[in-house]
């Protein structure tokens, strides 16, 4: 889906504020045509009636102007939040989709603000205004041709002015806006590592680089925003001039009586009309711009967004896990995980250890789908995994990844995966996981509220609440990204006992670790070495290699004895 598609349904409502336009611009018509009447009639006939009666006349017109022009912002509003209400929830679930480090993860709903602000606004509005221009150029041509070519000539010069504009801004606007985002990007990073910087004394470094890269971000807005000024101030001189020349020439064709003054007059009015959304359109080009760049992030941003309507409801899985020749490449085109090869038959426990950074995360994250691998396959079942739909997988699934991250909501939302709590299945999960006795003794148990990022509990707390939200409902794949690495004695048994009922379950279950002595009741074991398999095969045979100690280094002979040599 694109924004074009999801604009669709808005056309009837696109359509009638261009109607209520073009009746705002016919009731812009109102006091042109007044004054007319004026001066070339009630002046001359002295008629108090005739006075009253278009003042009349003329006020139910702009009444009419005003309940139009409000029924169109009306309407453009209503099609902004109309907009953000169906693609918010795409948006973020393309935030979470995003690769890792992407900075398009955290602007998709800013992007959307932004689009949803320029539709509702006057700049928007003068778009709609524009196809009238010819026509208020028609009426002054009506009038006289030499008033017509002036005004259409002063049109003419502010779409130069317009198309200039944009030929030189648009370059200099994209940067000073992708250069913003990466720099509120790095800011929200450097918040979310508050304690270190505070405990370390970083807070003035980072303050130092933040002012150097806004400084950059600055200096590409003020330089955009002066090139926007003079443009802008030029087309106002441009209107002014016609206007004044338009105002010279009626005058002088009213002195030889080719027209009235009341003509002239009105032949002012209209052509300031005709130009206005023009000059508006010059002025509000930053807007424009803006909306436009936050029109093509979208895009890309919904193009991230697998479809899932039509998608076949395969049979729930039995946990056969296979993975076919998977290799994964990170956006800069590094490889991380290279030809992986393996297959877990439902019911089996693999065991995957490695050194730091050997890619255990990255082909944990590939396993659950939370990553699509770059080449080759995972497949649940036979079937990949982007081929099931993942509203109905994710309850079969369980994931406990390496940094647990908890939701802001109570202690029970999310074990249960922010659904709606089911009080057995909650308790039960929280058994396995060895973690319902200490839930027990936070304030409100169940329903205590946890902050953002579960920063009111311990790095081992948030680890085993994450424990029992990977075993809810009893998926059938469950992989466990360093489960013990924030756990005390207590528990790492509870850990135990929650893969003994997984076992018992006939669940299948992946653990990552970097200690071969927890993978003792796994039935297969891999070994990962720079993103590859080092080696992968039974436990039986690899565990007593990875248990066994490194050979001492072989000393050196003491010196003397070599000269003796």
């Amino acid at each position: 889906m694109d924004l074009r598609a999801a604009l669709i349904p808005c056309r009837a409502a696109l359509w009638a504020a261009g109607a209520f336009s073009l009746a705002e611009s016919m009731m812009m018509l109102t006091v042109p045509l007044f004054t007319f009447q004026v001066f070339d009639r009630v002046l001359t006939s002295r008629s108090q009636d005739t006075l009253a009666l278009l003042t009349l006349a003329a006020l139910a017109a702009l009444a009419l102007l005003s309940v139009f022009d409000l029924l169109r912002g009306e309407i453009l509003q209503r099609i902004g939040l109309w907009l953000d209400a169906r693609l918010s929830p795409q948006l973020l679930a393309a935030g979470y989709l995003a690769p890792p480090g992407d900075a398009r993860s955290a602007q998709g709903l800013r992007d959307l603000a932004q689009l949803r602000g320029f539709i509702g606004s006057g700049a928007a509005a003068a778009f709609f205004d524009a196809p009238m221009v010819p026509v208020f150029i028609a009426v002054v041509f009506f009038i006289h041709p030499l008033l017509g070519w002036i005004s259409l000539g002063g049109a003419a010069c502010l779409m130069g002015l317009a198309t200039t504009n944009l030929l030189v801004t648009r370059r200099r606007l994209s940067t000073a806006n992708m250069v913003s985002i990466t720099a509120l990007n790095r800011a929200q990073s450097a918040m979310a590592t508050a304690d270190a910087v505070r405990a370390m004394g970083m807070l003035e470094p980072i303050c130092r680089r933040w002012q150097e890269v806004n400084g950059g971000v600055l200096g590409l807005q003020a330089d955009a925003g002066d090139r926007i000024g003079q443009f802008a101030a030029a087309s106002k001189f441009a209107r002014l001039t016609v206007q004044v020349l338009s105002m010279g020439a009626g005058a002088s064709l009213a002195m030889d009586g080719h027209i009235t003054g009341g003509m002239m007059i009105a032949a002012s009015i209209i052509m300031a009309r005709g130009l206005a959304p023009i000059e508006i359109a010059v002025g509000g080009w930053s807007s424009f711009a803006g909306a436009r760049e936050s029109w093509r992030r979208i895009d890309s941003m919904l193009a991230m967004v697998p479809p899932t309507a039509g998608k076949l409801a395969l049979p729930e899985p039995a946990g056969d896990l296979l993975v076919d020749r998977v290799t994964y490449f990170t956006p800069g085109g590094r490889p991380v995980i290279k030809n992986i090869c393996l297959a877990v038959a439902a019911g089996e426990a693999l065991g995957v250890i490695g050194a730091t950074a050997a890619g255990k995360t990255t082909l944990a994250r590939l396993l659950v789908g939370a990553l699509a691998p770059s080449a080759g396959s995972v497949r649940l079942d036979g079937a990949e995994l982007c081929h099931w739909d993942p509203a109905r997988l994710g309850p079969h699934i369980g994931y406990l990844p390496q940094d647990v991250q908890l939701i802001p909501g109570s202690v029970a939302e999310n074990i249960a995966r922010l659904g709606e709590p089911e009080s057995r299945s909650v308790v039960e999960a929280a058994r396995r996981a060895g973690v319902h006795d200490l839930i027990l003794r936070l304030p409100q148990g169940y329903d205590t509220r946890i902050e953002e990022d579960g920063l009111r509990l311990s790095g081992g707390q948030r680890q085993r609440v994450g424990l029992a939200r990977a075993l809810y409902g009893r998926p059938r794949l469950v992989v466990l990204d360093e489960p013990n690495s924030n756990l005390d004695l207590a528990g790492e048994q509870a850990l135990l006992g929650a893969l003994a009922a997984l076992r018992g379950d006939g669940a299948t279950v992946i653990l990552i670790s970097h200690r071969p002595a927890v993978l003792e009741c796994m039935d297969k074991i891999l070994v990962l070495r720079d993103g590859g398999s080092d080696a992968f095969g039974p436990r039986e045979s690899l565990l007593p290699q990875l248990m066994r100690p490194p050979r001492p280094p072989t000393p050196l002979a003491p010196l003397a004895a070599g000269r003796e040599g």
